[in-house]
């Protein structure tokens, strides 16, 4: 229960996270047409996400233990697991180009309006400077693109840690807990020790630590209560030895 709350926390935060940078990257081109390149508006890694997160609230809403013995549930986990860590890897990558386009935007040494709506800036790099041309003003360019960038990169960055969160808690959930295969027992309990009663097969051992044959009990320690007959018996047998030897005595 704890699990399903914990990915339908994360899905929805995928969602979250995706549809926001999509709709932000697609406003940006819009704003600031034929000015950025593709890689400054990540919308090629905010539809993934949001998809991951919409498969995964689809595997925390959907009741599938109705669907025993069918291969459905398996198929949607490997989606959900399989996006949110593809999403992992553009998520990350996403962040690094808004980074380095607003590294740039501080670095420009002189930025004029030419024309209308244009705005020259020109980054001085060796060997030689680079003239990039926005279509919108310079105002816009200082006062909001950059901004933009910073939170495209700040979603980016975001949505790569909740979705390897995603990931390693689904992990965890299935090969997270490695059993070493030992059971402390405390002598001193009130309960038995589970191999008093199966001596041969204990719980929790290993296949090297168990006996094919079960130990004898020791007779020497236990002593049981002779029954009627054999007392009669062994009275007899004591008369009979009493009258041998007084008999050899009398000859």
């Amino acid at each position: 229960m704890r699990s399903r709350v914990c990915y339908s926390a994360l899905s929805l935060l995928q969602v979250l996270l995706g549809s926001g940078v999509t709709v932000l990257a697609f406003y940006i081109q819009y704003a600031v047409p034929e000015s950025l390149k593709i890689r400054d508006t990540p919308y090629w890694a905010g539809i993934p996400l949001l998809v991951a997160g919409l498969v995964g609230l689809y595997f925390c809403i959907v009741e599938f233990e109705a669907w025993q013995g069918n291969t459905r549930p398996f198929v949607v986990k490997c989606a959900a697991v399989g996006l949110s860590g593809v999403c992992v890897f553009l998520c990350a990558v996403a962040c690094i180009f808004p980074v380095a386009h607003t590294i740039d935007i501080f670095h420009y040494d002189s930025c004029n309006n030419t024309g209308a709506s244009i705005c020259s800036c020109v980054l001085e790099e060796e060997p030689d400077p680079t003239v990039i041309g926005y279509h919108v003003g310079c105002e816009l360019v200082f006062d909001q693109l950059r901004w933009f960038m910073i939170t495209m990169a700040a979603v980016m960055a975001a949505g790569s840690l909740v979705s390897l969160w995603f990931v390693l808690l689904a992990w965890r959930s299935r090969y997270g807990r490695f059993h070493s295969g030992l059971k402390f027992y405390s002598y001193s309990a009130q309960t038995p020790h589970p191999w008093t009663h199966h001596p041969s097969n204990p719980p929790y051992g290993s296949p090297y630590c168990q006996t094919t044959e079960p130990i004898p009990p020791d007779d020497t320690h236990s002593q049981q209560p002779l029954h009627s007959d054999q007392k009669l018996n062994n009275e007899r047998d004591d008369e009979e030895e009493l009258q041998l030897v007084e008999n050899k005595q009398g000859s």
